[in-house]
């Protein structure tokens, strides 16, 4: 039973699109979303090619880079002022205090944004939802 194949398709290529550089296989990000029905996802299970146990979203007009520092807990040399551009937020993936990869990711297709802007576990279930302009947004559901 498919009742949101169409949406998981929408979301997979959209997904992959946006982050590919991170080494992302396309089938096996649609396989997950088919499997969960395209209704949540989590990115401990579709990021995979570095090691990282956190993620952090840098939001538009969310900090300057010294705020985004503090937010991260430690100084990171790819930090930027979020006030430079509205149109996409940044994924960081973190081991420990360190970046070990980072994602631009376009607001008009997923958006993110709607996370507590603080570091979060790589095992934390992203609900998705799409909407009424066909983006899709990503809030925080349960951790395991």
């Amino acid at each position: 039973m498919r009742k949101n194949t169409v949406g998981g398709l929408a979301l997979a290529a959209a997904t992959v699109t946006l982050l590919a550089g991170c080494g992302y296989v396309g089938d096996d990000l649609l396989a997950q979303i088919e499997a969960k029905d395209g209704m949540a996802i989590r990115l401990d299970e579709v990021v995979t090619d570095v090691v990282w146990s956190e993620f952090f979203v840098i939001c538009p007009y969310s900090g300057n880079k010294e705020q985004i520092n503090e937010q991260l807990g430690f100084e990171w040399s790819g930090s930027y002022d979020t006030h430079v551009s509205d149109s996409s937020m940044t994924v960081v993936f973190i081991e420990g205090d360190t970046v070990v990869e980072s994602e631009s990711i376009s607001l008009s297709d997923v958006d993110m944004c709607g996370i507590v802007w603080e570091r979060q576990s790589a095992s934390i279930e992203l609900v998705l939802h799409q909407e009424a302009d066909g983006r899709w947004a990503l809030t925080l559901g349960d951790k395991e």
